[in-house]
């Protein structure tokens, strides 16, 4: 039977056989075989995990061959692969968004295919490069969170948000927010009554011009001898309507709104405004006291 020895173990083997044959009286005593072999093997499994993406394993393997009880020419190896290799493994700081500054350190975090976990304190971490997914626990709460991590990044931030599970609270109403709030609903009333007066003028302007046109159609209208100054001057006048008519719509339309809008915060008792439907038509009324 031929015993098949892995290059490096006899490459080790033949350093120490020179070492030793060279300087006998050291009293040197080699490791022993299944040392170097273990070493060995460690140092061809980190080259195959490095080239499989899993940084981490390959640089575990490497350190265990760059100890001190592997052979120096291993060891040398080793030491030189794992100072091109870590420059390369990505570093992830943990961070939490949305919490209590009470309750940031209390996060447990937790990556997929690793077995421990750790805490949100601004220490970079490693982490293989690749698709990664990242949870964020705290008490009964839960933040999952994916990236893809690039070979060489560093310090990348990694932040599990809390803020849908933790709302903020809504901020103390100042006495100017309060007296803004409080005026909001008067400018409704005033646009409601700047609609009505437009609504009111529309009318005036559409009887008056309808007037004047229908006494130019039965008169001068029948043998077309219409001064042009008088037909202009009916039209202008039902012009003036339409413009009125349109600007009273939207100002009653806006100042509903606002009056709608805020009705929560009207003090029971106050003005109120509403539409009503009859046979004979529709209108907006306004009703309530004035103090």
């Amino acid at each position: 039977m031929v015993a098949v020895i892995h290059p490096k173990v006899a490459f080790a083997l033949a350093g120490m056989f020179v070492t030793f044959g060279l300087a006998p009286s050291t009293g040197a005593v080699p490791p022993p075989t299944d040392s170097i072999e273990t070493c060995a093997e460690a140092s061809e499994s980190a080259q195959k995990l490095r080239d499989a993406g899993k940084y981490l394993a390959a640089r575990t393997n490497l350190l265990r061959c760059a100890s001190e009880a592997c052979p120096a020419v291993v060891r040398q190896d080793c030491l030189a692969e794992l100072g091109r290799l870590e420059p390369t493994i990505p570093t992830v700081v943990f961070g939490a968004t949305g919490l209590p500054a009470d309750h940031v350190d209390r996060v447990v975090v937790r990556v997929e295919g690793q077995s421990g976990s750790y805490r949100v304190d601004g220490r970079p971490v490693m982490l293989d490069p690749g698709p990664t997914s990242v949870r964020f626990d705290l008490d009964s709460k839960a933040v999952d969170l994916k990236a893809v991590l690039k070979a060489g990044e560093r310090n990348r931030a990694l932040d599990g948000s809390f803020q849908p599970l933790f709302p903020p609270a809504p901020p103390a109403s100042s006495p100017a927010d309060q007296g803004t709030k409080t005026s909001t609903p008067w400018l409704g009333y005033s646009l409601v009554g700047v609609g009505a007066v437009a609504l009111g003028s529309m009318a005036y302007f559409w009887v008056k011009g309808s007037g004047e046109a229908d006494d130019l159609r039965s008169g001068c209208g029948t043998t077309r001898s219409c001064d042009q100054a008088d037909v202009d001057h009916a039209k202008r006048t039902l012009v003036i309507g339409d413009v009125l008519g349109g600007g009273g719509v939207v100002a009653t339309a806006v100042g509903v709104y606002l009056l709608v809008d805020h009705e929560p915060s009207l003090p029971e008792g106050d003005v109120r405004v509403g539409a009503a439907l009859r046979e004979d038509g529709a209108g907006l009324f306004l009703n309530g006291r004035f103090e």
